[in-house]
């Protein structure tokens, strides 16, 4: 076997058992009211073949005229899009957000078939739910509370999204 032979077979292996081995997804956004700037933050994690947890990425940005939620759903989508190009099939969504975890466990597909309705009228966010719907039909997606978490993945997600947030010059 020849020295790219083996570097193909290497990529291929790691591919294959990223895809295989759970990820979790640590999400956040934060929102400024005053400003109406938001920021979003991911941190995927994964495992060591000794079963470790690994930062395999963190992504953050920032929106303007935006939404606390808006920047949960945001994170939570540019996550998943990370994880899908990364060659992940499987991943935990972390959360604290009842809006999202509640819309992505069943409340959103309620909403679509609304025509994007609810009790108060239009949902609001639709196109990022309906990114999210999608995405998840081609990744096998959990969906938990991060209520409480003690790794520090959360915290760091929460930090960079804060750092998104405040940054004018990123926006």
């Amino acid at each position: 076997m020849t020295k790219i032979d083996k570097a193909t077979v290497a990529a291929n292996r790691e591919t294959s058992e990223s895809s295989i081995v759970p990820h979790e997804l640590y999400i956040d956004g934060s929102y400024k009211p005053n400003t109406e700037r938001g920021g979003w933050a991911f941190v995927c994690v994964g495992q060591t073949k000794e079963g470790h947890p690994l930062q395999r990425g963190a992504r953050s940005g920032a929106e303007t005229d935006s939404t606390h939620n808006r920047m949960k759903l945001k994170a939570a989508l540019e996550g998943l899009l990370f994880c899908k190009g990364s060659g992940v099939s499987h991943a935990t969504v972390v959360s604290n957000s009842d809006y999202l975890i509640d819309g992505m466990n069943g409340q959103a597909t309620v909403w679509r078939n609304r025509g994007w309705r609810n009790k108060s009228g239009l949902v609001p966010n639709v196109d990022l739910w309906e990114e999210l719907l999608n995405i998840s039909g081609h990744i096998s997606v959990n969906w938990g509370r991060s209520y409480g978490d003690v790794s520090g993945w959360a915290a760091m997600a929460k930090q960079l999204a804060k750092e998104q947030r405040i940054d004018e010059d990123l926006i």
